[in-house]
């Protein structure tokens, strides 16, 4: 059974990273949070090196956790990267997305269940 186990984990590990890895090389759509950015008085200038800063971060954490290079730590950057940039509580974050989006990018962080015994709810 613990061989299946640390095959699960990889399998996870690999999942979990694709989003990020989508995300990161622009696969998916960046334009609504990059007009948000705007909205919440991020100046225009700064919203595309944000965006390229962010999408960097995700590729590089992302790669690091599919492929096992300091996967704790890369899932732990992850979830502190997720935290600020979906929950709008916060305050004004110039990256907080609507609420409805929690709960895609708390799925994106399962993750972390393995790799720091954590469950994210």
């Amino acid at each position: 059974m613990e061989r299946y186990n640390q095959y699960f984990v990889l399998c996870a590990r690999i999942l979990m990273s694709i989003v990020f890895l989508l995300n990161g090389f622009g696969i998916i759509n960046q334009g609504i949070p990059a007009k948000e950015m705007i909205e919440r008085g991020v100046p225009p200038a700064i919203v595309p090196v944000a965006m390229l800063a962010g999408r960097l971060f995700e590729v590089a954490a992302g790669f690091g956790l599919a492929i096992g290079i300091f996967p704790r730590l890369c899932a732990l950057a992850l979830f502190a990267f997720l935290v600020p940039a979906t929950n709008s509580k916060f305050g004004n974050s110039a990256i907080a997305m609507p609420l409805d989006g929690i709960a895609l990018q708390t799925l994106k962080t399962a993750v972390v269940n393995e790799d720091l015994d954590l469950v994210i709810c």
